[in-house]
């Protein structure tokens, strides 16, 4: 079986590699709202803000006020 790349670079001792993608929620500094972010190494990808570029197309699910 083939072993998943990144995209991002991660040390392979980080506890979040591409093959372990916990879920969380974060803030930021200057926007306090609490969204639903994937840690990726030391970065965190905002599924919020992926999920409005359309990079997956019709393939992400809504939450709509369930979020």
């Amino acid at each position: 079986m083939t072993q998943a790349t990144s995209f991002i670079q991660v040390s392979k001792d980080s506890d979040f590699p591409i093959q372990n993608l916990p879920y969380g929620i974060f803030s930021l500094v200057h926007d306090p709202t609490p969204r639903v972010g994937v840690a990726i190494g030391d970065q965190i990808v905002d599924m919020p803000a992926l999920a409005a570029t359309a990079a997956f197309g019709d393939a992400v699910p809504q939450l709509g006020d369930r979020a």
